[in-house]
């Protein structure tokens, strides 16, 4: 009888072990599901996806890998110098990497785990972008660099303004967006240089831009005014704003361009916890918040949604956050 209720006993034990892990991971995930996430991701300090979003290229301190949507594991990862850089990852998996210290433009095939590009840019880089065959480099000095991949050199090089410059290239590899420390939008022909044309967008500096995946429109991150606006490239004038909850430092559209996000920090650390690491997500057309939260203890250094535009990735003070989507925001 003894037995009997000991086994019992462990029985239940069992049982409410087992339902205590599968609410938690119900309360996590909303459907239960577990993310696929190298150990590596854990502890990453910035990801930025590919255009595609096939790629994402994932920082952790001085090591940067390479990870491909859904995969269990990183293609490559390897060991960077210290100091400040800028990076981005092609559609097809090629890691491109300015050094701070160099000044050079280095590109890094994971697949073969070899050096394939190296281009001396004379600038330090601030950002980066590439789609395709062109690649465009943004500079702390307000300089815009231009290269082609395939042709391994500098198309062109342009002055936006004087301080640091954020850049984002078009969907069709026609025009490159800058946002420089004037608070100014530019568009330029991606193969001369051509100035098409140039918005005045904030009223400070822009910390970062991004087209959506049509390239009707580009969304950028006004830092001190703490605003993020959406510029329509054809009407050539802002036609959303969303006001942020601390300094905007980084933005992201959801691939099927319902969403938009963007990831704050705060001026020092006397500044208010509220205004510090929050994550803000909007509905593209209503404009209506989705979601906010404090996911960072100081700042969000990244934000990038999923291939499948189910989940919203953000790095920052505490490392890696997932947030997933339920199905009504997909």
């Amino acid at each position: 009888m003894q037995r009997k209720c000991a086994f019992s006993a462990t029985y239940r034990l069992s049982v409410l072990l087992l339902l205590m892990s599968v609410m938690t991971s119900l309360a996590r995930h909303g459907d239960g599901s577990e993310p696929v996430f190298p150990r590596f991701m854990r502890e990453a300090t910035r990801i930025i996806a590919s255009s595609n979003r096939e790629y994402y290229l994932v920082e952790q301190r001085k090591v940067v890998g390479i990870w491909r949507f859904g995969a269990a594991e990183m293609l490559a990862s390897f060991a960077i110098k210290e100091g400040d850089f800028c990076a981005t990852v092609t559609n097809d998996g090629l890691c491109l990497l300015v050094e701070s210290d160099t000044h050079r433009l280095v590109g890094w095939n994971p697949f073969r785990r070899q050096t394939v590009l190296d281009i001396k840019l004379e600038e330090k880089g601030y950002s980066m972008s590439a789609v395709g065959d062109i690649v465009s480099v943004g500079t702390w000095d307000g300089s815009v660099i231009v290269l082609s991949l395939s042709q391994r050199r500098k198309l062109w090089t342009a002055k936006h303004d004087i301080g640091h410059v954020a850049v984002s290239v078009s969907p069709d590899q026609e025009i490159v967006a800058s946002g420089g420390a004037d608070g100014s939008v530019r568009l330029w022909q991606a193969k001369n240089g051509s100035l098409v044309r140039a918005l005045e967008v904030h009223k400070s500096p822009i910390q970062d831009i991004e087209f959506n995946s049509s390239g009707r429109f580009i969304l950028t991150a006004g830092r001190f005014d703490e605003l993020a606006h959406v510029v329509d490239v054809g009407k050539n004038r802002v036609v959303r704003k969303y006001p942020c909850q601390g300094l905007a430092r980084c933005v992201d559209f959801s691939p099927n361009e319902k969403l938009v996000c963007v990831g704050t920090g705060k001026l020092s650390k006397r500044a208010p916890r509220k205004n510090a690491g929050v994550v803000q997500v909007w509905a593209f057309d209503s404009g209506n918040v989705v979601y906010k939260e404090a996911l960072h203890k100081t700042l969000v250094t990244s934000v990038a949604f999923t291939k499948d535009g189910r989940m919203l990735l953000t790095t920052g003070s505490n490392w890696l956050k997932a947030i997933r989507f339920g199905r009504e925001l997909e």
